[in-house]
C-alpha cells in the first residue's frame, strides 16, 4: 500500500504511469513515482516541525510570559518570526568541524538521528491510504530504527574530543537504553492485543474501542518513556545547559546544530503519530463510528481521515510541551532508578494485564 492508493492520488498515479511507461518502462516509472512519494512524505513530515516549533514557542512563551515568542511577527501570526529568524541564523553561519574531531564520525552522527526519525516517519499510517510503506512486520521495523538513534547520538558525543560533549552522549545514550525496553514491551503489549505486528493493522483494530481504555496503564507509561527518549523535560539532562553545556550538541554549529535539532522535532512529531495509532486508533473514530465516514465521498474521506489523525496528533504534542513547562529535571541517578525499578516493572505487569485481556476480549 502507498500514498497512491489513496482516492485523492490514485488518479494522479494512473496518468503519471501512461505517461512516464512508455518513455522510461513500468518499472522505471514506479520507481520514479516512489521516489517522489517519498519526498512528499518527508515533506509532509517537514511542515510538522516548522508547526510543532512555532506551536511550542507560543504555548511555552504564554505559559512563561515571554513576550518575544507571543507578539513577533504579523498579526494572527505572532511568534512565527522568531522560528524564521532562526533558520536564517543557521542557515548563515560558519560550517566548521572542530580540528581534533573525527571527520567522518562527527558528519555521519546527525545524519543517522535524523534518518532514523525520517525513516520511522515513512511507515506511520497518517490517513486512510496513507501509508508511505505496508509492512507486515512495521512495528519491529520501527523498534529497529529506533535503537539506531542513540547510536547516532553516541557518535556525536565521540566524535568531537570534547569531555562535555562525551558526557553528554554516554549520559543520552544511558537514558535511550534504560527506556527503551519499557517502551517495546509497551508496544508488544498494544501488538498481542491486534494480533499483529502491522502498524496499521494495529490502528485499524481500535475501531470499537481504543486501547487506551484498555492499556491505560501502557499509554502512560509509554508517554513517559517518549519523554525521557526525546530528552525533553523532566529528562532533559544530556542537555542539560547549567551541567554540560549543550550535551552531545556541545561542538556542533551552523546547519549541524539545526540537523540535530530538526531530529529532535521529527522525532517528536513521529512519537506523538505512533502514540495516536498504537493507543488513539490513529486516523479512525472510536464506537464504530467509522461509518459515518463512508458516507462520504471517497476523497473527501481519505482528507477527513487525514485531518482526524493530525488532531489527535496535536492533542499528544500539547500535552508533550505542557509537560516542559510544568516540571523541573531529575538527577541522572533519580532518572535511571525510574527506569529500572519502577517503569520496567510496570511495563510487565502492563504485558500480563494484555494477555489477561486478550483472554477476556476473545
Amino acid at each position: 500500500m502507498s500514498w497512491y492508493e489513496s482516492p485523492i492520488l490514485q488518479p494522479v498515479y494512473v496518468k503519471a504511469m501512461e505517461v512516464l511507461g512508455p518513455i522510461i518502462g513500468r518499472t522505471g516509472a514506479q520507481l520514479l513515482l516512489s521516489l517522489i512519494e517519498s519526498i512528499l512524505i518527508i515533506a509532509l513530515i517537514f511542515i510538522n516541525v516548522l508547526i510543532i516549533v512555532w506551536l511550542e514557542r507560543k504555548i511555552l512563551g504564554r505559559m512563561m510570559n515571554r513576550r518575544g515568542p507571543v507578539y513577533a511577527g504579523p498579526p494572527l501570526l505572532w511568534g512565527l518570526f522568531q522560528a524564521i529568524a532562526d533558520f536564517l541564523k543557521l542557515m548563515t553561519k560558519e560550517f566548521f568541524i572542530p580540528r581534533r574531531a573525527d571527520r567522518l564520525t562527527y558528519i555521519i552522527g546527525p545524519a543517522l538521528v535524523v534518518f532514523a526519525g525520517l525513516a520511522i516517519g515513512l511507515m506511520v499510517p497518517f490517513g486512510e491510504g496513507f501509508v508511505g510503506l505496508k509492512n507486515e512486520a512495521s512495528l519491529i521495523y520501527i523498534i529497529a530504527l529506533a535503537s539506531l538513534e542513540p547510536m547516532g547520538v553516541m557518535l556525536c558525543g565521540l566524535s568531537a574530543n570534547n569531555k562535555f560533549s562525551l558526557m553528554g552522549g554516554m549520559r543520552a545514550a544511558a537514558q535511550m537504553i534504560s527506556y527503551e525496553l519499557p517502551a517495546v514491551l509497551v508496544l508488544i503489549s498494544a501488538a498481542l492485543l491486534a494480533g499483529s505486528v502491522d502498524i496499521l493493522e494495529i490502528a485499524e483494530s481500535q475501531s470499537q474501542i481504543w486501547y487506551v481504555a484498555i492499556l491505560p496503564l501502557g499509554a502512560l507509561l509509554y508517554l513517559i518513556t517518549v519523554l525521557a527518549e526525546l530528552e525533553r523535560t523532566p529528562f532533559d539532562i544530556p542537555e542539560a545547559e547549567s551541567e554540560l553545556v549543550a550535551g552531545f550538541m556541545t561542538e556542533y554549529g551552523g546547519m549541524f546544530y539545526g540537523m540535530l535539532m530538526a531530529a529532535h522535532y521529527i522525532s517528536v512529531f513521529v512519537t506523538s503519530a505512533l502514540f495516536v495509532a498504537v493507543f488513539l486508533g490513529g486516523y479512525g473514530l472510536p464506537f464504530g463510528l467509522n461509518a459515518a465516514l463512508e458516507m462520504l465521498p471517497p476523497a473527501l474521506a481519505s482528507l477527513t481521515t487525514l485531518l482526524i489523525f493530525h488532531v489527535k496528533v496535536y492533542i499528544v504534542v500539547f500535552l508533550l510541551i505542557w509537560i516542559r513547562a510544568a516540571y523541573f529535571r531529575f538527577r541522572i541517578d533519580q532518572l535511571l532508578e525510574l527506569g529500572w525499578k519502577r517503569l520496567f516493572p510496570l511495563s510487565l505487569l502492563n504485558l500480563v494485564w494484555a494477555i489477561a485481556a486478550l483472554g477476556v476480549l476473545s
